[in-house]
């Protein structure tokens, strides 16, 4: 993700983040519940703000919908949604 908003002053110095996320597909934990949803949720409240660049791993979504959607199926497309209402551009 870059945040093309902050990105307009030559002499401006970058705020870079590397993150594990962790954010595994549905009934997938490290060690039982991972609180996932609550994690996504701190990460665009009050940590996107304070970067221009942030490099995200192990954000996963599925793509092959069951015929009842499980919660957290799109925790990928929340991030990108709320990500770009803050100024990040998704990029791959």
């Amino acid at each position: 993700l870059i945040n093309v908003s902050t990105m307009h002053h030559p002499a401006a110095r970058m705020r870079l983040l590397v993150l594990n996320m962790q954010l595994l597909v549905p009934g997938v934990t490290a060690a039982g519940y991972a609180h996932k949803d609550r994690r996504l949720r701190h990460l665009c409240d009050h940590v996107l703000p304070n970067y221009d660049v942030v490099c995200l791993s192990e954000v996963w979504q599925m793509y092959k919908l069951p015929p009842m959607p499980l919660p957290g199926l799109h925790r990928r497309d929340v991030l990108v949604k709320e990500a770009w209402k803050q100024g990040f551009r998704h990029c791959v």
